[in-house]
Order: C-alpha cells, then sequence, then structure tokens
C-alpha cells in the first residue's frame, strides 16, 4: 500500500508540477476513522468544467494545442486513478480554469495504511534529487528516463527551453538540468543564458547527439557545466551526478 500511495501522489504532484508555472502548490493529507484524503492544490492553468470528466482518460489533454508542449499528463492521472482503485479508493477532482485544480486521493482507512504514512513522510523531491530533463524527442526522454529510474532519482520533464526556463524559475528544489541543445520554441544556448539570471549556481549539463569541435566551448560561454554526448551512458550520468549533485 504505501508504495502504491507514493507513487500515485508522484503522479498527481508531477501533473500540478507540469501546469503551475507560478504561484504555488500545496499537498497534505487528513485522517478520519473511515478513511484518508490525500490533496494536492495548485494555481495552475486549470481545467473547463465540460472536461473534468475526461481528464483520467489515457492521453486526454485539456487543450489539444498543449499536447507537445506538456507531455501527456492523460497517461499518468488514468494510471493514478486506476491505482487508486486498487486500493479500493479514488482520485476527484475540482478545478477552475485560469485558477487552479485540486487532486483529491480517498482510500479506506486502516492499520496498514497508517503505519505506511508513518514510516514514509517523504514524498516526491523531499528524499532525493530532482532532475529537470529537458528534452522534446520523447525516444531520447524516454532512454534518459530509464537511466535516472535505474539511479532511483526524482525527474521532470520539459519539452521546450522556454518550459525549462519557467520550471528553474518557479521551483528551486530543481537540482541539476540535463539540457538537449535543439528544441523547438527556445533551444538549450538560449534557455541557460536566461537560467543564468536567476539561478547562476544551478548545475547545467548540455546533451547533444551532433558534438562538432568547438562545441563544448560554445556550450560552457553560454554558461553550462559540462556536456554529455547522446546516446548517455549510465557510467558517464554517475560521473556527472557524482560532481555536481551528490558531491
Amino acid at each position: 500500500n504505501s508504495e502504491f500511495i507514493k507513487k500515485i501522489l508522484n503522479k498527481l504532484l508531477d501533473n500540478a508540477l507540469k501546469f503551475t508555472r507560478k504561484g504555488s502548490i500545496t499537498c497534505g493529507y487528513s485522517i478520519d476513522p473511515k478513511q484518508i484524503k490525500f490533496f494536492v492544490k495548485d494555481t495552475g492553468s486549470g481545467i473547463e468544467k465540460s472536461k473534468l470528466e475526461t481528464i483520467f482518460k489515457i492521453f486526454n489533454q485539456e487543450d489539444v494545442s498543449m499536447t507537445r508542449e506538456y507531455e501527456g499528463s492523460g497517461l499518468g492521472l488514468s494510471i493514478a486513478k486506476a491505482m487508486a482503485r486498487l486500493l479500493d479508493g479514488d482520485i476527484n477532482v475540482t478545478s477552475k480554469k485560469g485558477k487552479g485544480s485540486e487532486f483529491i486521493l480517498t482510500i479506506p482507512n486502516n492499520t496498514h495504511t497508517v503505519h505506511a504514512l508513518n514510516n514514509h513522510t517523504k514524498f516526491y523531491g523531499e528524499d532525493k534529487p530532482l532532475v529537470l530533463v529537458a528534452e522534446d524527442e520523447k525516444l531520447n526522454f524516454l532512454l534518459i528516463k530509464a537511466l535516472l529510474d535505474s539511479l532511483d532519482y526524482n525527474y521532470i520533464r520539459a519539452v521546450n527551453g522556454l518550459v525549462a526556463v519557467d520550471y528553474c524559475k518557479y521551483h528551486p528544489n530543481i537540482s541539476l538540468v540535463l539540457m538537449d541543445i535543439q528544441m523547438p520554441v527556445m533551444n538549450g544556448i538560449e534557455a541557460t543564458k536566461e537560467i543564468r539570471k536567476f539561478r547562476p549556481d544551478l548545475p547545467i549539463i548540455a546533451t547533444t547527439a551532433y558534438a562538432q569541435t568547438g562545441d563544448r566551448i560554445k556550450f560552457l560561454k553560454a554558461g553550462c557545466n559540462d556536456y554529455i554526448s547522446k546516446p548517455i551512458k549510465r557510467k558517464k550520468l554517475l560521473e556527472v551526478f557524482s560532481n555536481y549533485i551528490d558531491s
């Protein structure tokens, strides 16, 4: 039960992070004799009332035009709801367009669940570093995701440089950025320059499949701490984390 609860909350928090460019995200829980309620509340973009019933469907998106910018929240929410039902619980949402959303996970109260809460009070981002993966290509992201999963790191994804800048601006718990250089809307070089204006000490590692002579100097001049060639190897990623996060 404890692992299911953590995974569900991670998905709800990840969803809140994706859609809250500024403002706040609040989470917590309450316990009564019959049930336990967890809530994740944000001041993000919100969801239209007419679409609230469909947001848990796989790959459904509040706005189709946002699908590329904010990758696949529907899948995470549908999985979270399915997991909640395996615990004999459910997830409900209230939202107002332009004001934010509140997701409530409700599960039956029992001794095992309360014991799990007492032993797992650290949720998303508290017990291990949070890595921002700025990567527009889905396959590349999935490869990096597999590496981060194997290393037990938290991560969030930005699919262009502009979103990466916003994430770094409004989420100070980000410990390191893996910055793809070639991205739409705003490339990795420009995004790094913007991030350096307000996060001068945040480790930013350029990632590119097309490194040429002189590129390393260009990346460093833009504000990157280092760079990794794609495809990224686990050994190299461990080395980077050792140098910039774990040191």
